[in-house]
């Protein structure tokens, strides 16, 4: 039986995000909400929740509409 994860979605999406930002993946900036949510398999409002929290601890900045790594 698969092991059931007690971390919230949002939780492992930014960590699973957090983890690319620092192999250097999205260099150039994060893909479009929509766009990027859905690679993710994830709901935007997840996914909004784990980069408001990248935002927060400053491993992503808004530039433009646009989000890139710090």
């Amino acid at each position: 039986m698969a092991e059931i994860s007690t971390e919230s979605l949002a939780i492992q999406t930014r960590d699973y995000i957090l983890d690319h930002l620092r192999k250097g993946r999205w260099a150039g900036g994060l893909p479009a909400e929509r766009k990027f949510s859905a690679s993710l398999g994830v709901s935007r409002p997840v996914l909004r929740e784990a980069l408001q929290f990248l935002e927060n601890q400053g491993y992503l900045q808004r530039e433009k509409r646009l989000r890139v790594p710090s």
